[in-house]
């Protein structure tokens, strides 16, 4: 039995939702009732710099997981956009759900400047859901808000203890399921829940 940890974070700021935790409660649910040998840990994490990770960190020393799968919620994604690269900086928009809010600050001083997630990995993702019609986006560029942070301190611990855990993390925006309480702004988008269900079924099975 393969353990896999999924992450979503909480709603934040002015938002009451996060279509995050929709996929861990999808995932957890699906994969209880098949016979695929994956066992699913879903954890929705807080939206704080250090506090996300700080949560995930004892659930992988314990459960020494088979793969990692971060999942994050930005409005402005067109679609899944698989997150390959994270900076070592801390400079977000806002505060995060503490009141932090660092201004070009490193997260961890004195360490690399960017941690990456399996590039093979995200290529074949990359690729696989392409040809199932979805819209992917790839990026190297994670912003420096709360996933960044997240991506790093998660990408830095694996390569820290030479871990073979797989690391995937992505970011999706709203989910058509909201479309009834959520108006968006202009050039954002509504990713259609059935898809994103189909990306996660297959990413679980394939990682």
């Amino acid at each position: 039995m393969k353990t896999i940890i999924i992450t979503a974070f909480k709603p934040f700021g002015g938002d009451m939702y996060n279509p995050t935790k929709d996929l861990i409660l999808y995932a957890k649910k699906q994969f209880q009732e098949s016979a695929y040998t994956r066992r699913i840990i879903g954890l929705i994490l807080p939206c704080e710099y250090y506090g996300a990770f700080n949560m995930l960190k004892p659930y992988i020393e314990r459960e020494k997981p088979y793969a990692i799968i971060n999942t994050g919620f930005s409005s402005s994604v067109k679609g899944i956009r698989i997150e390959n690269r994270f900076e070592n900086i801390m400079n977000g928009k806002y505060p995060d759900s503490l009141g932090f809010s660092p201004q070009k600050e490193m997260i961890v001083p004195d360490a690399d400047s960017y941690m990456y997630t399996n590039h093979d990995l995200n290529v074949f993702f990359k690729k696989e859901l392409r040809n199932k019609n979805m819209c992917i986006e790839f990026s190297n560029d994670a912003e420096n808000f709360i996933c960044n942070s997240l991506g790093f301190l998660t990408a830095k611990f694996i390569d820290d203890n030479k871990l073979k855990t797989k690391h995937l993390f992505f970011h999706i925006p709203w989910t058509d399921n909201y479309r009834l309480i959520i108006k968006l702004p202009p050039g954002k988008v509504f990713l259609e829940e059935k898809n994103m269900q189909r990306a996660i079924d297959f990413i679980i099975k394939k990682i």
